[in-house]
């Protein structure tokens, strides 16, 4: 995306005014920034891409994320700028925030066109930001006004009665896939602000709830509609398109390793943005295949897994003990097939499979779900973290995972690989290192463990 001088200029004002950049409290007269600022930028750049602008707007203008350099501050700098370029609907103006105002853009048309400005915005502050130097940790100040993200609603509290019928209402492209709607239709038609309501839930047998309950809309929203849609997708009818992935695999000589999941589940891609500051929506991200929606553990991911467990090939003095403890684990490994080897073997087994220093070297692909129970796969759960007071109740996280007895199929293309001229099964080394160590988030609690259906298993 092009951006000119005037647009840098003016960022370079906003980095200024919102405290981002400050003059170095030393000796030099160097304006200087938190070097976290340039992962903020490309982070927001990737969460609006990822989740849409809205969820990365709510996520960055949280002043209570617990960000080391106030990420909360980059909004701000974006809004300057616009601003100063007078780039704000007359309509939406008397809102403080960027959020605010997006929600508040009544035709498409208009959202489009704020957001292409807030992507230039980005774009420019991202270069206005190379011209300062980063340093470990600047005191960031805090803006006055800006210290709350979400205002409730002071009128009248509505009425209202939730059937099974309304909690669905809302939920658009209801054929579409798992992915699409976890980080694009999740947060289409957001509520801003936190209208509370009186209302009565109508439960399976039909029957309506006594009482009048009080509750705020959006958490009624999330708890009742969008979380269990995405909960209650059936397995059997969205495996088509891994069936014929399976197939051409195969056609292409790779080789596939079944696995089960077992308890409590699988968590992958957990670190991906998602998630507001509003109770009952789902806080952390998930990884989904772009087009079946089905859960994926990429390539990347299984190969990386994989090389923890061998050693270092560049190792330094200090990684001795490192290198010794899994030279030990690969040499138990390949005695189960009859191999004894030398530490050199191991290192060019290491380097055949991953540096691609030879001709011939393994290649990893995504994980796919090939089985499973027919009906629901995905269920949710909780973190509790106790911080930062160990002596405080927790505030529980919710987030999605894949459920038990889910099968995942992992394909390889392998490179033959002789020590002492017996042939080493990589596929049988794999299955057992997967099965030890699982994959995934949380393994140190339980998750991401696996139960291999390899057919050849002795």
């Amino acid at each position: 995306m092009k951006t000119d001088e005037l647009w840098i200029e003016d960022a370079v004002e906003g980095l200024k005014s919102n405290k981002i950049v400050q003059k170095n409290s030393g000796s030099s007269a160097k304006y200087v920034f938190p070097k976290e600022f340039k992962g903020y930028i490309s982070s927001f750049a990737a969460t609006i891409v990822q989740s849409g602008l809205l969820p990365a707007l709510v996520i960055f203008e949280r002043t209570d994320s617990g960000a080391a350099a106030g990420r909360h501050l980059l909004p701000l700098a974006i809004l300057y700028l616009l601003s100063k370029r007078k780039l704000i609907p007359a309509e939406v103006e008397k809102f403080p925030l960027l959020s605010d105002m997006y929600s508040h853009l009544s035709s498409s048309d208009e959202k489009k066109g704020f957001q292409r400005n807030i992507e230039k915005a980005t774009v420019a502050l991202k270069q206005a930001i190379r011209m300062f130097e980063p340093v470990k940790s600047v005191k960031i100040q805090q803006t006055d006004g800006q210290n709350e993200v979400y205002t409730e609603n002071t009128e009248a509290v509505e009425v209202i009665e939730i059937s099974e019928y309304r909690l669905k209402e809302g939920c658009q492209n209801t054929m579409a896939n798992i992915g699409w709607l976890y980080y694009r239709d999740y947060y289409r038609d957001f509520c801003k602000y936190k209208q509370k309501v009186k209302y009565k839930y109508q439960k399976a047998d039909k029957t309506w709830s006594k009482e009048y309950k009080e509750g705020v809309l959006q958490e009624i929203i999330f708890e009742g509609k969008k979380n269990p849609f995405i909960l209650s997708s059936q397995l059997k009818e969205m495996l088509d398109g891994n069936k014929k992935l399976t197939s051409s695999l195969a056609g292409r000589g790779f080789v596939p390793l079944k696995f089960q999941t077992l308890y409590p589940g699988l968590l992958i891609g957990l670190g991906l943005s998602h998630g507001t500051p509003i109770e009952n929506d789902l806080k952390c991200g998930f990884q989904f295949d772009y087009t079946t929606g089905l859960p994926v553990i990429p390539g990347s991911s299984v190969k990386g897994v994989l090389r923890s467990v061998f050693p270092k090939t560049d190792s330094k003095p200090e990684d001795k003990k490192y290198n010794r403890q899994r030279l030990d684990y690969i040499r138990s490994l390949l005695a189960e097939q009859d191999i004894h080897c030398k530490d050199d073997d191991i290192f060019r087994l290491v380097k055949q499979m991953f540096c691609h220093v030879e001709e011939n070297f393994d290649v990893f692909m995504d994980a796919v779900i090939t089985g499973g129970p027919a009906g629901r796969f995905m269920g949710d759960d909780y973190l509790a973290p106790h911080v930062p007071n160990l002596y405080k109740d927790p505030v529980p996280i919710q987030f999605i995972k894949v459920l038990p007895e889910v099968e995942f199929t992992f394909f390889f293309k392998l490179a033959p690989f002789e020590i002492n001229k017996k042939k080493v099964d990589k596929l049988k080394l794999f299955r057992r290192i997967l099965e030890d160590i699982g994959i995934g988030a949380k393994t140190n609690v339980g998750y991401g463990r696996l139960k291999s259906l390899d057919e050849r298993k002795d």
